[in-house]
């Protein structure tokens, strides 16, 4: 039998022949050594193709690779940025716990703060104050939703929905100075 093309062998070794195919292929692979050499060729460059191995990269690729993404970022702006961040956020989460809108212990310390120290009636108000204004961000969130999407999801289901936003991106940038951190030690 005449040696066998590279296109038969590839195909052999792909094993996209029929079977009689297959098996004459085989049948001279068997006897023929050049084609076996050349089939054995094929098989460690497709067993090759299919098992890449993967190099670690230099540490100082990594660094500057990190050092290009982070470049924009202050340190100190995030980090500031961050505290005031989590600050409103607990005061939000304050306020809605208490459900300070409604009768509840704000409402009884406006009632007493005249006995109190301005410390704790400048806090109360300070506090519903950041909740209003968070609240009519929600309110007009929710109104842009319905015009635009025509859903009416709520103040409340709109606010969840972009505290979650805020609170992700927060943790993303969390992340990023973390790894910037890192990478400087």
């Amino acid at each position: 039998m005449k040696c066998l093309s590279d296109d038969k062998i590839i195909a052999y070794t792909e094993n996209e022949l029929n079977s009689v195919d297959s098996s004459l292929i085989r049948d001279h692979l068997i006897v023929c050594k050049k084609c076996s050499e050349k089939y054995a060729l094929y098989m460690e460059m497709n067993n090759a193709l299919n098992e890449p191995f993967l190099l670690n990269p230099p540490e100082q690729i990594e660094k500057t690779v990190i050092n290009k993404i982070t470049k924009g970022y202050s340190y100190f702006g995030s980090i500031v940025s961050l505290i005031l961040a989590s600050f409103l956020m607990l005061i939000t989460g304050i306020y809605i716990y208490f459900n300070f809108a409604n009768d509840s212990i704000i409402q009884a310390l406006k009632a007493t703060s005249k006995k109190t120290s301005t410390l704790i009636s400048t806090f109360v108000n300070f506090v519903e104050t950041v909740f209003i204004g968070i609240n009519t961000v929600f309110k007009a969130l929710n109104s842009l939703i319905e015009a635009v999407l025509n859903i009416h999801l709520g103040a409340g289901v709109t606010g969840l929905i972009f505290t979650s936003i805020f609170i992700f991106l927060l943790f993303i940038i969390f992340k990023r100075i973390q790894a910037s951190l890192k990478s400087e030690r």
